[in-house]
């Protein structure tokens, strides 16, 4: 039988999943929250969601057959190689 460790670490990691973006998509958050970066880390919630939104649309949309939803602004923001920024108004 395969090994599912594999599989179940990544069920563990996307967990908490729902529960951020139902926080970031809620209106609850102030920007000073959506944007604190925690050191030494420059990621912040806001380029966290945005990012998991390109991952999900380049990677498990085409996989479940549907179309993309992101227009390419994502890919600059969000995609592979792209840097999180301190100004709310870049996103």
């Amino acid at each position: 039988m395969a090994d599912n460790k594999g599989l179940q670490a990544h069920s563990q990691s996307l967990a908490g999943v729902p529960v951020l973006l139902r926080t970031v998509l809620s209106d609850d958050l102030d920007a000073q929250h959506l944007m604190f970066q925690l050191a030494p880390s420059r990621s912040h919630i806001l380029w966290n969601v945005g990012h998991l939104a390109w991952a999900f649309d380049r990677v498990v949309v085409p996989a479940v057959g549907l179309e993309s939803q992101l227009d390419d602004s994502y890919v600059e923001k969000f995609g592979m190689g792209s840097q999180p920024v301190p100004e709310i108004a870049a996103y």
